[in-house]
């Protein structure tokens, strides 16, 4: 008798693709645990045929991209039945000066919550993000010019495979991506 292979789907809103690498390392590390992973983003994912989903986004300005708020508006019920992990990417800056953790990074508490509550969300993790000028159009420039938001990649890669092991473990068991 085989064991049951569980299958991920990763939805992921991302605006200039930081974050949506961020979902290829969680997908490539869930897959060394047996899991099974299909990415998409939230404007091409129309149904939850999965056994397990993880959600991220970029932040702007504080919140979610509207798109993938809108996925989970949308599949909030859905949602609320099975394992859901949420994540977010966009802190800026030396790690060892920001509280990833206990600020949710600029996040707006009350959007957390609501993520969180809507899909009964097992954890929430934020990760760093990256700011390349070049990606991005002027509106943002003068915008990051103006808050004098630091420049270069910031993601932690360890951190990210390292959070896909517990939701490799979670799901599949046995820490078999060692």
């Amino acid at each position: 008798m085989s064991a049951h292979r569980p299958h991920v789907l990763i939805v992921v809103g991302s605006r200039h693709g930081a974050t949506r690498e961020i979902s290829g390392v969680l997908a490539q590390r869930l897959v060394t645990h047996g899991a099974s992973v299909t990415v998409s983003t939230p404007e091409d994912c129309h149904e939850i045929d999965a056994d397990a989903v993880v959600i991220g986004s970029g932040v702007y300005y504080g919140r979610w991209l509207k798109s993938a708020q809108h996925f989970v508006d949308t599949h909030a019920a859905e949602l609320s039945r099975r394992p859901v992990w949420l994540f977010s990417s966009g802190p800026l800056g030396d790690p060892t000066e920001t509280d990833l953790e206990g600020s949710d990074a600029g996040i707006e508490p009350d959007v957390v919550a609501r993520l969180v509550t809507q899909t009964n969300a097992r954890a929430h993790h934020v990760f760093a993000g990256r700011l390349d000028r070049d990606d991005l159009g002027p509106l943002e420039k003068l915008v990051a010019a103006g808050i004098h938001a630091p420049v270069g990649d910031f993601r932690d890669w360890q951190d990210v495979e390292a959070w896909a092991d517990e939701i490799g473990v979670a799901l599949c068991g046995v820490d078999s991506a060692g």
